[in-house]
């Protein structure tokens, strides 16, 4: 299993736990506002069709693979995919800010886990060895 399965299994799994609820947080495909259902008039192009709803048997197979990990290297893959993990019996958040650049989240996920940077991107990449351990076996 390549990096680039992986990652297309990983994102798969992310959206299967937002569209499933399992992930606590702002959905990211659905605007906050109360005039999302607005259109405009002069609006000449069809609308976009919407995204369709994630496999399954991938997202169930992926998460089952997840729970079989460690703690620290589940929370951390959760933290990184999700922004929300249970990390020594307590449920820890981080969410993107307006205005937050990509490095100042990374620093506030690792935060959120209480982790040196060098435990958080062990951790990280830990679990992404492990994880294409497990799925290796059940996709192969």
């Amino acid at each position: 299993m390549t990096e680039r399965e992986l990652d297309d299994l990983l994102f798969q799994w992310k959206r299967w736990c937002y569209w499933h609820d399992e992930a606590i947080g702002p959905e990211p495909f659905k605007l906050g506002s109360a005039e999302r259902f607005w259109r405009s008039p002069q609006c000449w192009e069809a609308p976009e069709p919407r995204q369709d709803e994630p496999k399954d048997w991938i997202g169930l197979g992926v998460e089952r693979a997840v729970q079989k990990l460690p703690e620290r290297p589940r929370a951390v893959l959760r933290m990184e995919y999700l922004g929300v993990a249970t990390y020594q019996g307590r449920r820890k958040l981080a969410f993107r800010e307006h205005g937050q650049s990509k490095e100042q989240l990374q620093e506030r996920k690792r935060r959120a886990l209480h982790l040196s940077v060098r435990d958080y991107e062990q951790g990280l990449y830990d679990a992404r060895i492990m994880l294409r351990n497990l799925l290796k076996a059940v996709v192969v």
